[in-house]
């Protein structure tokens, strides 16, 4: 389940830019976005070792989908 929402989320971040309508928003780099999840799931998790170990790999398996620093998109 959180997996779901935090992929949604994710994804509607990286489309949007997480910038909304605004013309003059700056674009969320991919690596900000998965940072961003990190610290989202981890205050989700409270405490929870389990939960803890699985946003971290959450956070990994979002930072590989992430373009190489200095490649064009």
């Amino acid at each position: 389940m959180r997996k779901t929402l935090l992929g949604g989320l994710l994804a509607a971040g990286l489309l949007t830019g997480c910038g909304g309508t605004d013309v003059e928003a700056q674009e969320v780099s991919c690596y900000d976005a998965c940072r961003q999840l990190y610290g989202l799931c981890m205050r989700a998790a409270q405490g929870d070792l389990e939960e803890q170990q699985q946003c971290a790999r959450e956070y990994l398996t979002c930072n590989e989908f992430c373009p190489s620093p200095g490649v064009s998109r």
